[in-house]
């Protein structure tokens, strides 16, 4: 990890832009376990498990149970070399939801790279939409572009200022009002009269909304929100631009699952599918560094 960021592999390392997804690994084993005695009938007899740490789980891509485990990734994109890398890997259970997983694993992360990495922001799916998880990234100082769980309507109200589903706010005439920057010593996002700013040429309300020529404005403070409002405004060009390295860890994945076979057969035990999951993690930084960097093999 630490030789290809020193190799100028990871991007820049003092503003890190990581991506957080979990993948499935199907075990090999029988959940049923297999029998140690002689009888020819269904019995309740003692059985061996070649993998006892295995649990059911969902997978929400496929839309199946397996059996098997979970490998929770932090992934690293650098856009220049367009580049993927895995930074810190965690198995844990099938049934353990991502979102609950992201916090320990993120705060390991921060630990073991303390005096290497410098986390900037992180990116996730919808797994990861959480209030808790917008409270400790915030503490950390960390930018979060999670995608939104579509649970609530279609829009909200705050403070009686009504607000589109991403938190932009709705001015009197129906129209988004237009960012105008985010404000980071009083945390809060200001937002102007779409027609002053030329985003819509009439309004009905304008002789009553806009008092001076800088038109009227609204400032919304994210601690009313964090999930909401984001210091990188929700559909905003950069949140989307940056939320598109999320498919980073997608790569990843299936660099570790297919490329490199994980799930081949004969292969039980959740020590023996971590070692090859953690050694085919070795192998895709080794790669970059032959294919980007000064290695060679001969």
């Amino acid at each position: 990890m630490i030789p290809s960021a020193m190799m100028g592999l990871l991007g820049d390392t003092n503003k890190l832009i990581i991506s957080a997804d979990g993948t499935c690994i199907t075990s090999n084993s029988s959940s049923y376990g297999h029998k140690i005695c002689n009888c020819k009938s269904d019995c309740s007899c003692p059985r061996t498990f070649a993998d006892q740490y295995a649990k059911w789980g969902w997978d929400s891509y496929h839309e199946r149970w397996f059996f098997g485990h979970t490998a929770y990734l932090l992934s690293a994109h650098n856009p220049e070399l367009k580049l993927d890398l895995p930074i810190y890997m965690k198995f844990v259970e099938a049934s353990r939801n991502d979102g609950v997983t992201l916090i320990t694993s993120l705060a390991h992360a921060k630990f073991l790279y303390k005096d290497f990495f410098s986390f900037d922001s992180l990116l996730a799916d919808s797994a990861h939409d959480n209030y808790p998880t917008y409270d400790l990234l915030k503490q950390w100082n960390i930018k979060p572009f999670i995608a939104l769980n579509r649970r609530s309507a279609d829009s909200v109200s705050l403070q009686n200022i009504q607000t589109t589903a991403s938190g932009v706010p709705i001015c009197a005439d129906g129209h988004e009002m237009l960012n105008w920057g985010f404000d980071a010593k009083r945390y809060r996002i200001k937002y102007r009269c779409p027609m002053v700013t030329g985003k819509v040429k009439s309004c009905f309300y304008a002789q009553n909304c806009n008092k001076t020529a800088y038109g009227k404005i609204v400032c919304v403070r994210l601690a009313q929100d964090l999930r909401l409002l984001t210091p990188v405004p929700r559909d905003s060009p950069e949140w989307i631009n940056t939320y598109k390295q999320r498919t980073a860890s997608e790569r990843v994945n299936n660099r570790i699952l297919t490329d490199y076979r994980l799930e081949r057969p004969k292969r039980y035990g959740k020590k023996k599918i971590a070692f090859f999951a953690f050694l085919n993690s070795i192998n895709i930084h080794l790669d970059a560094q032959v294919k980007f960097g000064e290695i060679s093999i001969n």
